[in-house]
């Protein structure tokens, strides 16, 4: 119990500017950077002669991903810098009509997340104090594990504060990362991708340090047979340095050989393809 206030006190202290799902208090939560992304709820309801829709946008931000957008700056009317956007927006009848927006709503950046872990699992993120004319509006995001597949995502807003209940297995504790569906997710490829890419470069650097290593005990190897008769120190240094230069100058000659053999071998290839 004492360990759960103590993590409780620490999540409502963190200082995050955004909702980053690298924070501390995601860290036991395996796969939650699997949701990262923009996520949108719309809701739309007759008010004759009109139709009004609010939608609401959730930016939960990953700063690996540089795939996925940092700021909503992209949507339409989103103030940038914004984690949390609401639009209402009005369509006369019509089909030629287009929409208006009435309302704009924006939690800016900001604004500090709280999270707070409670007895059932959940884990809340509040945003308070964002200014919407003369009124502030607070905003919670409860985010509940849930063992389905399907996600559940639902908004409820009274024009003072915004309600989010997110259900989605990606929430779980115990849920692997990786196990989760998520379309707008590609991390496993781009790791994988990455990780092919760190591996050339590894084996590329061993391959030059061996040769220059190589190269080293050649140069070194050969001064000291020149000068193993004399025993001078001093010949054994101009002797070394007579090997360095005379080995360095075969190195353009033989590097050139190399490109002749590959540019040929090339060459050839492409022709028999031919």
């Amino acid at each position: 119990m004492l360990e759960r206030k103590i993590l409780c006190v620490f999540l409502l202290l963190s200082t995050g500017l955004s909702i980053d799902l690298s924070n501390k208090a995601f860290k036991d939560y395996n796969a939650i950077k699997e949701i990262a992304g923009i996520h949108d709820i719309e809701k739309s309801k007759s008010t004759p002669p009109s139709t009004t829709t609010q939608k609401w946008y959730i930016n939960m931000v990953d700063p690996s991903r540089k795939d996925l957008p940092k700021d909503m700056g992209d949507i339409k009317e989103c103030p940038s810098g914004s984690q949390i956007c609401g639009l209402t927006t009005i369509k006369l009848p019509g089909s030629d009509s287009e929409e208006i927006t009435s309302e704009i709503f924006s939690f800016s950046s900001k604004l500090v997340p709280q999270f707070k872990e409670e007895d059932d699992g959940k884990l809340s993120v509040s945003l308070k104090g964002a200014n919407w004319g003369d009124s502030t509006l607070d905003a919670v995001l409860n985010l509940k594990c849930t063992s389905d597949d399907d996600e559940t995502l639902d908004a409820t807003f009274d024009y003072s504060s915004l309600k989010v209940n997110w259900k989605n297995k990606l929430f779980c504790k115990d849920q692997k990362a990786g196990d989760g569906k998520n379309k707008k997710d590609h991390k496993d490829g781009d790791k994988k991708e990455g990780d092919k890419s760190h591996d050339g470069w590894g084996a590329f650097t061993w391959i030059f340090i061996l040769l220059v290593l190589a190269l080293a005990v050649y140069i070194i190897g050969q001064a000291w047979i020149n000068t193993s008769r004399v025993g001078s120190s001093s010949d054994f240094f101009n002797e070394l340095g007579d090997a360095s230069v005379e080995t360095l100058g075969k190195v353009p000659e033989f590097v050139k050989q190399v490109v002749t053999k590959v540019t040929g071998g090339a060459d050839r290839g492409g022709y028999s393809a031919v």
